[in-house]
């Protein structure tokens, strides 16, 4: 089933739920009276699907709902996920809101062209395949109803834990078949010139106080077209995770949480290599909600890999882990702090 709407609204998409659960079923789904806790806000629970394949990134589930009425998720559909595509039923309602891309929604064999702005409705027990016909992945909201099913796509597609980084959610946008590319802009010529400059300039770019935008062509000139910024620890079950962001996955992601509360971060530290043309830093780091906090919410490292082309410095990528028990900064790398 699928249904069109002029407006991109989330009202459309729980009018659907409610057009596709039916009055019957919507009165059987209990509705929490106060006694579960819930989180007024989210940035994501977990995530599902395999590297190449379909990326699901849990929004909203019973944890953070205080009930079982729903789940919501983001999800992309890449181009090259065949193997995610196969037939497939689910145990509750599914509905659809595509938010970009297009693809098939085969229900029972029929299939349906869902393009931006349209509704699929998927019937538990009913058989379905989702297939990518436009040229780039296609993303798409999802509400299941009651909640359960992402346990079930869990066990099946497998799940990572989200980078516990605050505001830093799991990016299901860099995935195969996408293109990654940053926006040009051009260098101020004091940030390239040296590897102090450039690793400067990216502390001091992500850095500054709620409501204030940051420089974000700044951002972008320090790195090279193909740089990645990967977050790489220990998720809030203990388990080991990584997640890989092109830059403009970052100033998506988690450039919101940077403005909308703050967010300071410094080097303490760092001990670099260099071997002709490349270089890697690894750059000891403190970070503070306000500079004034008395002391950080998070110390970690940042590896930095760079690379000079004759006339400036490119961060090639970024990537870091944090403090916890049981991993605590080496004295080596806090030695020439700065």
């Amino acid at each position: 089933m699928i249904a069109e709407g002029n407006r991109r609204t989330a009202g459309a998409l729980l009018a659907a739920v409610a057009l596709a659960v039916g009055p019957r079923e919507l009165c059987a789904i209990q509705v929490s009276s106060g006694a579960g806790k819930y989180s007024p806000v989210s940035g994501g629970t977990r995530c599902l699907g395999r590297e190449g394949g379909i990326q699901i990134r849990v929004l909203v589930e019973a944890g953070t709902l205080g009930g079982s009425e729903a789940e919501l998720a983001e999800v992309v559909f890449p181009v090259a996920g065949d193997r995610d595509v196969a037939p497939h039923t689910h145990g509750r309602v599914e509905v659809i809101y595509l938010l970009s891309g297009e693809i098939d929604h085969v229900v029972e064999g029929r299939t349906h062209r869902l393009r931006p702005g349209m509704v699929g409705i998927v019937r538990p027990g009913e058989r379905v395949v989702h297939r990518v016909v436009s040229s780039e992945p296609a993303r798409a909201l999802i509400v299941w109803a009651p909640a359960g099913e992402a346990d079930r796509i869990a066990s099946r597609l497998g799940e990572r834990p989200l980078p516990p980084d605050a505001g830093f959610a799991c990016s299901p946008l860099a995935v195969a078949g996408e293109s990654a590319t940053v926006s040009h802009a051009t260098a101020r010529p004091e940030d390239v010139e040296t590897l102090d400059a450039i690793l400067a300039a990216l502390y001091d770019v992500i850095s500054g106080p709620a409501g204030v935008p940051r420089d974000w062509n700044r951002f972008r000139s320090l790195f090279l077209p193909e740089g990645r910024l990967i977050p790489a620890g220990q998720g809030r079950d203990g388990r080991p995770g990584y997640r890989v962001w092109t830059v403009e996955d970052y100033i998506a992601q988690a450039g919101p949480a940077l403005e909308q509360r703050g967010f300071y971060e410094r080097e303490i530290g760092r001990v670099t290599e260099r071997f002709g043309n490349i270089a890697h830093v690894f750059t000891a780091y403190e970070s503070r909600w306000t500079p004034e906090d008395p002391e950080p919410f998070q110390r970690g490292i940042n590896s930095v890999q760079l690379y000079h082309d004759g006339r400036r410095w490119w961060i090639m990528h970024v990537v870091w882990d944090w403090e916890r028990p049981g991993n605590s900064l080496p004295e080596r790398y806090l030695r020439g702090g700065r």
